[in-house]
């Protein structure tokens, strides 16, 4: 990998650290074949169609390599448990560093997040993807996102229903239940930057004081981080 990859020393204490590779840098550094063990590559070949078993691919290879730097040991020593929602974390001796981490990806542009000690999940989406927004929302949003999106110009309520996504999304992720909580069960404010944040959850109401969102753009692809802890500052670094 290059040099710049330097940024994933282990975070600091209360801090993120997220880490974007275009697919152009992608596939210029990485040879997912020489980092992805046995399983890896045969569940790779599962994926029918190409560009979602590319895509994979190199994101799990970006995956292994960042992990492998800030942890100081080759990529394809990382070692992974699984959840029992299917979220991964390090497992043997790495997991002693209290290193969380999460992966986001889609046509693009590919995220990987760092924290220690708390937490995290990140979600990207593609804001030019083909889907019927209004039927999405309905049939998935909280009655106040619908009522946030209510009334917008067609613009705003693009930019604000892939903001409100993400956020469910990286939220999800960070709790690590993955779809098991119906995205409609609480509500997001689907704001930008340190606006963004969790306003309700009908089966636990203080879970909002709990979790911090903060929400933005990279390369034009709306981003949201989430993490447990109030406090915490971000670093990013996107790799072209």
């Amino acid at each position: 990998m290059t040099a710049s990859v330097k940024l994933l020393t282990s975070p600091e204490s209360n801090q993120i650290k997220v880490l974007a590779a275009t697919d152009a840098w992608l596939h210029r550094n990485l040879n997912p074949a020489k980092i992805l063990n046995i399983k890896e590559q045969a569940r790779a070949d599962r994926f029918v169609v190409e560009t979602a078993r590319t895509q994979f691919a190199f994101a799990r290879a970006f995956l292994r390599t960042a992990l492998g730097h800030a942890l100081n040991i080759p990529a394809e020593d990382v070692t992974f448990g699984t959840g029992p929602h299917g979220k991964p974390f390090l497992a043997g001796q790495p997991s002693q560093s209290g290193l969380q981490f999460n992966l986001s990806h889609c046509s693009g542009l590919t995220l990987f997040a760092a924290t220690l000690d708390s937490s995290v999940g990140v979600d990207v989406e593609q804001p030019d993807r083909s889907i019927d927004r209004h039927r999405f929302a309905q049939r998935f949003f909280h009655r106040l996102e619908l009522e946030r999106l209510s009334g917008l110009s067609p613009k705003e309520h693009r930019d604000v229903f892939f903001r409100i996504w993400t956020q469910k999304e990286a939220w999800l992720k960070a709790l690590g239940v993955g779809l098991d909580l119906p995205l409609s069960s609480f509500a997001v404010t689907g704001e930008q930057g340190e606006a963004a944040a969790l306003t309700c959850w009908d089966s636990d109401a203080s879970a909002a004081e709990k979790w911090r969102l903060h929400s933005l753009e990279l390369q034009g692809y709306p981003v949201t981080i989430c993490s447990e802890s109030n406090t915490w500052s971000l670093e990013t670094e996107l790799l072209l």
